[in-house]
């Protein structure tokens, strides 16, 4: 009984020290606020980081406040290269090497189109990216955005072969955020490409670059489809974190200051 009760008292001893542990770190204290920050940008309040969905979840219609630009046509075709005619309503420009191809059915083949699947991630068409240089697509935004999302997926591949997709954002001073990269393996078991990537960023960006890469050929180039550009951007991301920042630094210079809670 006196070795039981030893070991009961370990034991309780360690389960003490793990929950004050776990105490310590949730009420850690950042220059932009105290509480977890499991993404590390020192902002409790933010979750910079990367939701991948494949399949079915990859469908979800995005509501407001989204704008979605879905490269639909009219106005314009297949092979239309696509560069600033969403500037005006969307706020969005692109970079050399965009254009846009039919995805709808068999008939794509009555066209010099590039798309190799039968149905785009939504609509009939979708848009290809191709730079024999390998450089990444510049997505830039009028506006500063909190949040992009968009479908992305190579043009083929082997089946089994790896790719890596990576999403590089940009501060409105162009320095460089927090890059965000994720994997997909290629199949050619399906008519249709369902990859959605959604990146918030916890400062805001005005330019994504997009740049797909495979694992097997390191040094060849990757022709990808892209579709579905969401963004929120202004009023809609709600207050700046910069502007929490300045908020938390000055309720820490007041006399009675109030904790940050993050979540």
């Amino acid at each position: 009984m006196i070795i039981g009760r030893s070991i009961i008292t370990v034991l309780g001893a360690a389960g003490v020290a793990l929950i004050l542990e776990a105490a310590a770190q949730a009420q850690t204290t950042y220059r932009n606020g105290v509480g977890a920050d499991p993404d590390g940008d020192t902002n409790p309040a933010t979750n910079t980081g990367l939701t991948v969905s494949i399949g079915d979840a990859a469908e979800a219609a995005f509501d407001p406040p989204f704008r979605v630009i879905t490269f639909e046509a009219p106005p314009g075709g297949n092979g239309d290269v696509i560069k600033s005619q969403y500037e005006a309503r969307y706020g969005v420009t692109f970079s050399a090497g965009l254009k846009r191809q039919i995805c709808e059915g068999r008939r794509y083949f009555r066209y010099d189109s590039q798309c190799t699947y039968l149905r785009a991630p939504s609509g009939k068409y979708a848009a290809l990216y191709r730079n024999d240089w390998g450089y990444p697509l510049q997505i830039r935004f009028t506006k500063p955005v909190c949040v992009a999302a968009l479908a992305i997926y190579p043009t083929g591949g082997a089946e089994g072969q790896r790719y890596r997709i990576t999403l590089q954002p940009y501060a409105a001073d162009g320095s460089k955020l927090k890059r965000l990269s994720f994997y997909l393996t290629w199949t050619e078991n399906t008519f249709r490409w369902r990859a959605m990537a959604e990146a918030r960023f916890s400062v805001r960006a005005s330019r994504l670059d997009v740049n797909v890469t495979s694992l097997h050929n390191k040094y060849g180039s990757v022709r990808f489809l892209i579709d579905d550009l969401a963004t929120i951007s202004g009023d809609d991301c709600g207050p700046s974190p910069v502007d929490v920042a300045a908020g938390a630094a000055s309720r820490s210079a007041a006399p009675k200051p109030e904790p940050v809670s993050g979540s």
